[in-house]
């Protein structure tokens, strides 16, 4: 059976393969890959923050959905970037 984090791996680097050359922001995030990525809940968002800080890409919906917060989406993507990973410090 595989970790929670072999299976993040697996879903965050299908979903940056299948949807690389999408220009659509909404149709990145309705990704089934993505999706299961919300659906494995608190257990991801660690994982999801290391991926924003290391592979940075657009992490945040999937983070809102899971942590409830809303965090910097107004600020433009390195803000935002910046202001979920000091949250992810903080937490």
């Amino acid at each position: 059976m595989a970790s929670i984090e072999d299976e993040f791996r697996w879903h965050a680097d299908k979903w940056i393969a299948e949807t690389r050359h999408m220009s659509s922001i909404h149709r990145m995030i309705e990704h089934p890959s993505y999706q299961r990525i919300i659906e494995m809940g608190q257990p991801a968002v660690p994982l999801l923050l290391r991926e924003l800080k290391e592979r940075p890409n657009f992490w945040f919906a999937a983070l809102s959905a899971v942590t409830g917060e809303n965090i910097g989406e107004a600020l433009g993507f390195d803000a935002a970037r910046r202001a979920w990973i000091e949250w992810g410090l903080v937490k």
